[in-house]
């Protein structure tokens, strides 16, 4: 009796945490859909095939409360696999094999739209509290010298994933975002996420910089970690810059970044202040980093980059020219990272081209000079499930990691100044482990109806041939793609309004 009452509780342990299993107790292969913390998934409807009831009836299947679905028996070659869950951006995987997989889908962030037949002509203020959670407060601890020529500053960044520094944007670092202050006798607006302290120096006469606190968007609430940048910039160059037309962005080979502070907030409402001190850490080493040859219409935008737990977070940042060497300052606590991001100079700014870049994220070294991919050519599309893509070649020690696909709905609205924002909600996510030129979407689930504008927005990612990688946090083909990529090159497509 004793004997075939452990073996009673040894089939029930199995069958709680094993899965599914058949009537001998062997392990039946599944499918498991989690989202990006690695919970299950409750009710999602998974599509094997292209369609419902092709290539085999039975092919739409629901997740359990383990976020399990046991493959079917008549799933015999490698098919696409599609998701769908209310809440959540669908996903497609293309060429899975009849085996056990561990799929994601990403939250929904619910995009603001246009009301219809209104021209809004919202201001940036109005732009800001409609579509974001804030986080502002002051900075606090600048060494100040009124009168020595140099211009104290903070950065307020949000930390990153590495995901997210694949798609390199120059408003991760300076905001997008805009705040007025009057400079030189002339209104000036600058990134949002910039804090000046009160001092006070000489461009032709004295005058005061005073703006001491920062603003930084999020498009959603929750726990949120941030890296204030202190450092200093020369006065005259930075300003005559400005008189020329340059963003900000475009002199930050004048800034010398000396130090910084990490901190955390909770946004449980739209509007949250957090006040940081900028002495936390200095930035005592400096490593030479030297571009790639490039042509004369490119620049590699350098990052020295460090960690904090499962985040990541910029420290230094520098425009290179071809073959140009700088040194790029990091704190020397921790193995720092080069982000190395090429882009064409036409593309800096807002504008069609904008998001074409192309990323590496690989251990920063002395007098390193990065490999990148190449940047790529928009992809093309003459229908809603059909996306080509001119492949480039791989340059010499990379090697194919997959490819990272994102259907979106876009929407515009009008903003003060006569100009207009780019509303963007995905539709899909689709992924592969392939470079491939030709990708089939499953029209399922249906979206043919919108009446308007789709974007696609592709990106190539591989990995350094010989290098070895830390293994996932997560297992799973998504995590995989790009936990264990070193370089990505991305570009999109906007596709006119269906008729």
């Amino acid at each position: 009796m004793k004997n075939i009452f452990w073996k009673m509780i040894t089939i029930l342990w199995i069958f709680s945490t094993a899965g599914f299993v058949n009537a001998q107790g062997n392990r039946i292969e599944t499918l498991v859909i989690v989202d990006e913390t690695d919970l299950p998934i409750l009710g999602a409807q998974v599509l094997i095939g292209d369609k419902v009831g092709s290539p085999f009836q039975g092919n739409l299947l629901v997740s359990d409360a383990k976020g399990e679905t046991a493959l079917p028996g008549q799933w015999k070659t490698a098919l696409p696999v599609t998701i769908q869950k209310t809440g959540y951006v669908a996903a497609t995987f293309l060429g899975l094999k009849p085996s056990s997989h561990r799929l994601g889908l990403r939250k929904k962030i619910e995009a603001p739209k246009p009301q219809p037949g209104s021209s809004e002509n919202l201001t940036n203020d109005q732009l800001d509290k409609d579509k974001a959670f804030q986080l502002r407060g002051t900075t606090s601890g600048y060494r100040i010298v009124n009168g020595d020529g140099l211009i104290d500053f903070g950065i307020v960044m949000s930390t990153f994933k590495k995901r997210d520094l694949f798609n390199f944007d120059v408003s991760m670092v300076m905001s997008s975002s805009k705040d007025k202050i009057t400079l030189v006798g002339q209104e000036v607006n600058l990134p949002s996420n910039v804090a000046l302290p009160l001092q006070n120096e000489k461009y032709v006469f004295s005058f005061n910089f005073d703006k001491p606190q920062y603003r930084l968007l999020f498009p959603e609430g929750g726990k949120k970690s941030v890296f204030l940048a202190r450092g200093q910039f020369e006065l005259q160059p930075v300003i005559d810059g400005h008189f020329d037309g340059k963003e900000l962005f475009e002199l930050v080979n004048f800034f010398n970044i000396k130090g910084g502070s990490l901190a955390e907030a909770n946004l449980a409402e739209k509007e949250t202040v957090l006040d940081i001190n900028v002495n936390q850490f200095n930035l005592t080493k400096k490593k030479i980093v030297q571009a790639p040859k490039l042509n004369n219409q490119q620049i590699m935008i350098g990052l020295s980059i460090a960690s904090a737990a499962d985040r990541l977070y910029p420290q230094d940042v520098k425009i290179f020219e071809s073959e140009q060497k700088m040194q790029l300052q990091h704190h020397g606590e921790a193995a720092p990272m080069l982000l190395a991001a090429l882009k064409n100079k036409t593309e800096m700014k807002p504008g069609p081209g904008a998001d074409r870049v192309s990323a590496a994220l690989i251990p920063l070294s002395e007098g390193q000079t990065p490999n990148l991919l190449p940047l790529i050519n928009n992809p093309s599309s003459d229908s809603g499930t059909l996306v080509r893509l001119t492949v480039p070649a791989l340059p010499q020690g990379l090697s194919a990691q997959g490819l990272y696909l994102v259907k979106s709905e876009v929407t515009e609205r009008s903003i003060e100044g006569g100009q207009t924002e780019i509303l963007s909600q995905p539709l899909r996510d689709i992924y592969t482990s392939e470079w491939i030129e030709k990708i089939d979407v499953p029209a399922w689930p249906d979206d043919s109806n919108l009446q308007t504008r789709l974007r696609w927005e592709v990106t190539l990612l591989a990995k350094s041939s010989g290098g070895s990688l830390p293994p996932p946090a997560n297992p799973g083909l998504v995590k995989n793609l790009f936990e264990q990529a070193s370089h990505a090159t991305r570009s999109s497509l906007t596709q006119p309004a269906a008729k």
